[in-house]
């Protein structure tokens, strides 16, 4: 995507690009953490407005896609989520968390006592 020139921006435009420009979108589940560029959905969606723009991803970026996002995060997961495949991040997701095996002491006698959980115990055939 090529960004209008910085002389025909506004102040506003300038300062919105900026902040977007250096946020991350963190998905977390099942104890992994992967981040992505906010830009990378930011632009999907403005690729998906532009016909409203005449045709101009730029102006679907700075007038529509970011003064949104900026009101509400949730709308950034809901794009992300709702509307993106795999392949819509091109590569730039990168795994930042992954899960820590807990050891059998801490399952077993820490873990689990203390947060008030059942532990479950099964015994079956091997």
């Amino acid at each position: 995507m090529a960004l209008l020139p910085s002389s025909v921006l506004t102040p506003e435009q300038k300062d919105l690009y900026e902040r977007w420009n250096n946020k991350i979108v963190v998905f977390k589940a099942y104890g992994f953490e992967y981040t992505v560029p906010a830009m990378v959905i930011a632009e999907n969606r403005a690729e998906h407005y532009a016909g409203e723009y005449g045709n101009d991803v730029d102006r679907s970026l700075l007038e529509d896609t970011l003064p949104l996002f900026d009101d509400d995060d949730f709308e950034v997961a809901d794009w992300a989520q709702g509307n993106m495949n795999p392949e819509d991040y091109g590569g730039r997701e990168k795994l930042t968390k992954t899960p820590e095996t807990p050891s059998f002491k801490q399952v077993v006698f820490e873990d689990f006592p203390e947060k008030g959980s059942e532990l479950d115990i099964v015994v079956r055939d091997k």
